[in-house]
């Protein structure tokens, strides 16, 4: 064990400075002890016989590796301790000797007494000592026992000072890890999973910084281990890697690419002398169907995404309400049965009340069900500008690895999807197509919308759901819909706006646009949701058994005429109020089937 002892007495002690006392008691009953001369931690000597040059403090020669380490925790921990009072100010000098002590001790820990350090070995030191005074300057200090541990292998020492060994990996993982590293040189992290884990690493260009500034930072995430290699490669943007990966060693190499001469007037050897500080997004799991979890990344923005897909099951409350599961509470995925893949829209969320609705009723219906999550990339959006439209082929390649790691064949995939999240299960489908030249089972793409800004990268135009899928349907319930786009799908079918039946003579043509304007972002957007999940369930009279959805899941076409330039049908409903996870909402009820005509 060890004690600290903080006080500043008067005499002797420079005012304001405090007076630390160390004491250490080491396994072997062997007690050391030391008082700093006052002022700053530099008059403090942790160096215990490394060999090195200079004034040691001998401590009657601890016989075991274990009494070694015991003595450096001791000191590396009053460091931590008299640092976290903050009634003593370290200048950039009182850092490097107090970074001195914490590396020596560490260092001690690790050589036997009066063994001389070679000179790559202490040029080495060198370098460690100004990581972690870097460190300290950034805000990064080393102040938990797992960082400390960073400093206590060896190989933090000997030849690759910049490799951080995190061990093997216990249950979960979701904490950053900081690496500091010279600039245009590598930085790594190696660890150990003892089973299949989702994994999934992250620097944002936020996190980046060259001793304390933020720089535009061209990183390479580069990770290996098991004959397995990612790579995500970017031009001064966020950086993630995403897989779920079978147990075994692996080591993430962080690469700097930065071209710092348009950044910055600093010279070439005023650069080498600075250290890049990375911190490092880690989301480390053990690999479970009913939830996984993901990081995603694009070129066109600095910062990386969260996203996740996860099994839906409800159960029944008392007031006959239902209320979806827990993921920890539900079935793991099985690849051998049909998955309703459910994916919301712009600025919409998985527990979205039209989204979570269909999720709900596919699930009564005994059929497996996921929904994707992608809300924060689906919001990634300003005034007039739908940035998040360039999250969608990340998204999309996201999911269909996601589905192909479970095991699903694109012949068990049916996915129903609202507006933006159409354009995702188009990619989902064409992902799937590379492999086995159709796509997916089913695509029901429910007012599938607009398209984009053309400020956005994503090709909108492109996409034709007939040509990713066995069968598709459209349901187009609102002006932010593309009836065009919509006839894409095998089968088309329109939901008319409940405006169309006011008398035209009470409404000029523009306040007619404005009203249909806000029925559509209030509601009729969502309609089309709410039908297909009503549709589901069975309601609506036998007109509307031309809708047979068991032809989704066997993936064939519909027992109706096909017209390619203009819907199927038309799908007249009517309205009702109900509430779900957002409070209360307007759903579209189906009544009956029309066919199409001009």
């Amino acid at each position: 064990g060890f004690a600290v002892n903080l006080s500043n007495p008067s005499g002797g002690v420079a005012e304001g400075y405090p007076l630390v006392t160390l004491s250490a008691v080491l396994p072997d009953g062997t007690v050391f002890s030391d008082t700093s001369g006052g002022g700053r931690y530099d008059n403090m000597d942790m160096r215990v016989s490394t060999g090195k040059d200079g004034q040691y403090v001998t401590v009657d020669k601890p016989k075991t590796l274990e009494d070694r380490q015991a003595l450096a925790h001791a000191a590396l921990d009053a460091y931590v301790y008299a640092g976290e009072r903050g009634d003593t100010t370290l200048d950039y000098e009182g850092y490097y000797y107090a970074a001195q002590a914490r590396v020596d001790a560490a260092i001690a820990a690790m050589y036997p007494d009066n063994q001389t350090l070679t000179q790559q070995e202490e040029e080495t030191i060198d370098d460690l000592v100004k990581v972690v005074v870097e460190m300290e300057v950034a805000g990064l200090g080393l102040n938990t026992q797992a960082d400390i541990a960073k400093l206590m292998a060896k190989d933090a020492v000997l030849g690759t000072a910049y490799t951080y060994d995190l061990g093997e990996i216990q249950g979960e993982k979701t904490t950053p890890e900081a690496i500091v590293f010279t600039p245009r040189m590598n930085g790594k992290i190696s660890f150990k999973l003892n089973e299949p884990s989702m994994v999934n690493l992250s620097v944002d260009a936020g996190d980046v910084r060259l001793g304390s500034e933020v720089m535009l930072n061209d990183i390479t995430l580069y990770l290996t281990g098991e004959g397995i290699a990612y790579t995500s490669d970017k031009p001064v943007s966020g950086e993630s890697i995403s897989s779920v990966l079978p147990k075994g060693e692996y080591t993430l190499t962080i690469i700097d690419n930065t071209d710092y001469e348009s950044q910055t007037l600093l010279s070439n050897d005023e650069i080498s002398q600075m250290m890049l500080n990375v911190k490092v997004g880690m989301n480390i799991k053990p690999y479970r169907t009913q939830k996984i979890e993901g990081r995603i990344s694009i070129p066109e923005s600095s910062e990386t995404m969260p996203v996740s897909m996860s099994v839906a099951e409800f159960v029944q409350k008392e007031d006959g309400t239902w209320e979806r599961k827990e993921a920890n509470n539900t079935q793991s995925l099985d690849p051998n049965k049909p998955v309703w893949v459910v994916i919301h829209g712009r600025g919409d969320s998985e527990y979205g009340n039209n989204i979570n609705y269909l999720a709900q009723v596919l699930s009564q219906k005994n059929f497996q069900v996921v929904t994707l999550d992608w809300n924060k990339a689906a919001s990634d959006n300003g005034i007039g500008i739908l940035d998040g439209a360039n999250w969608i082929s990340a998204v999309g390649a996201w999911s269909s690895n996601q589905l192909k790691a479970v095991g699903f064949p694109g012949e068990k995939i049916i996915i129903p999807s609202h507006s933006w999240g159409s354009f995702v299960a188009y990619e989902i489908a064409e992902q799937y197509k590379k492999d086995n030249g159709f796509g997916v089972q089913g695509i029901v793409a429910l007012d599938s919308p607009l398209d984009p800004l053309p400020v956005n990268s994503y090709p909108a135009t492109e996409v034709v759901f007939n040509d990713v899928s066995k069968v598709s349907w459209a349901l187009h319930s609102s002006i932010f819909g593309s009836s065009a786009r919509s006839n894409t799908a095998d089968f088309n079918f329109e939901l008319p706006g409940l405006h169309d039946d006011i008398e035209e003579q009470l409404l000029t043509s523009e306040q007619k646009m404005l009203l249909d304007a806000a029925q559509a972002f209030f509601s009729e957007h969502g309609y089309a949701v709410s039908y297909f999940a009503n549709l589901v369930n069975g309601l609506g009279d036998s007109s509307l058994d031309l809708l047979d959805v068991q032809k989704l899941l066997q993936g064939q076409m519909l027992n109706m005429p096909v017209d390619s330039d203009a819907p199927e049908g038309i799908l007249p409903y009517t309205i009702k109020k109900n509430t779900g996870p957002q409070g209360e909402y307007w759903q579209a009820v189906p009544t009956y089937y029309l066919e199409y005509s001009e």
